[in-house]
């Protein structure tokens, strides 16, 4: 192992550029008291470069523990349409690819918080999902991508990866991020075969939950697939191995296009919120309040409440105070979206 080496002085290119070479040295050739004894032949360069390409493309190897450990695995396969003869056009696959990231990331997010519009998405959830393409496969245009590799335990214990403290952990922010996308998927082919049936309905109420943010990225992916006349296929390998398939259709993805373009996000207020605290759960940062008049109010939690979700609220009488958006389905049913920026017991009842 390459021992630790101090970090270059902020701004300095030069000093960079001469860590980065002390760096590359020690890796290659075993530092400099080693690099006599120790240095590589080009054969045998590209044999560590080739074994280094297919740890990331998660085939088996014989290196390390590390690069044998399996990747969960994302198989992508797009038909029809603009797509034959096992080729696509460029511009449909660098779209496609970088919406679909897009998509897994921005849900992923919404269901670690509150549902955002516009601000930033945290480095951790962004690396959680990040996924990488590999090989593509026999289908009309089919490739395999793998989700991030897992931390090795030294650099965690090395501090050299530090998520927050009530993030979750990639595995299950990914697999979660692609269940919920195959929900809407499957709901959304459900959909395809009906007018303003039920499974609209379902459709709707899915996609708003995830929020605006989500909303924009599932409409751009679903609108690109029916724009182009394509279907996709795809299947899921968790590291659970409870591997899942779905498939949608470009009638599909244009009932998904046109839900998601017929929600509107309304103007939002300050909401007060008073009751008994009856479901909260803090790795998905969601709530249940049960109001004095018996209502049953779910919200999200942002950032700031909900690690307070674990202060043995459950059960208790608790005030919040909520940001409710008003939200506009394309059939004209309305429904609103509470996320909590504050918590805290409430003030014993007098007797």
């Amino acid at each position: 192992m390459t021992p630790p080496a101090e970090f270059p002085p902020k701004g300095d290119m030069a000093a960079a550029r001469e860590w980065l070479r002390e760096r590359r040295n020690a890796t290659i050739h075993g530092g400099p008291d080693e690099q006599q004894s120790s240095r590589m032949t080009h054969r045998e360069l590209l044999a560590r470069q080739w074994n280094a390409l297919q740890a990331a493309a998660g085939f088996e190897s014989q290196s390390s523990p590390r690069e044998q450990q399996k990747r969960r695995r994302l198989d992508v396969a797009l038909e029809g349409g603009q797509v034959e003869g096992h080729e696509a056009p460029i511009g449909l696959l660098g779209t496609f690819f970088s919406s679909l990231q897009e998509t897994v990331t921005s849900v992923a997010q919404a269901l670690t918080g509150a549902p955002t519009a516009a601000s930033s998405i945290p480095g951790h959830i962004r690396n959680a999902t990040l996924l990488r393409s590999s090989a593509a496969f026999p289908s009309s245009y089919g490739v395999h991508l793998y989700g991030p590799a897992p931390i090795p335990p030294e650099d965690l214990q090395d501090g050299l990866f530090e998520p927050p403290a009530n993030a979750p952990s990639s595995i299950s922010l990914l697999d979660e991020s692609m269940a919920t996308i195959f929900d809407i998927a499957d709901t959304a082919q459900a959909a395809s075969s009906e007018i303003d049936g039920p499974a609209d309905e379902q459709l709707a109420d899915r996609v708003v939950a995830l929020g605006q943010r989500a909303v924009k990225h599932l409409s751009e992916l679903s609108g690109l697939l029916a724009k182009a006349g394509v279907g996709l296929r795809f299947s899921w390998e968790p590291e659970t191995n409870h591997s899942r398939s779905c498939t949608l259709d470009a009638h599909g993805a244009a009932r998904l296009k046109r839900l998601s373009d017929g929600v509107e996000f309304g103007e939002t207020s300050i909401e007060s919120v008073e009751g008994k605290l009856v479901e909260a759960n803090m790795r998905r940062g969601a709530v249940e309040i049960e109001t004095n008049l018996g209502q049953l109010v779910v919200a999200r939690t942002d950032e700031l409440v909900t690690p307070r979700l674990g202060d043995n609220m459950l059960g208790k009488r608790v005030v919040a105070q909520a940001i409710v958006t008003t939200v506009r389905y394309a059939t004209g049913r309305e429904r609103r979206i509470y996320t909590l920026t504050s918590l805290h017991q409430a003030d014993p009842q007098p007797s």
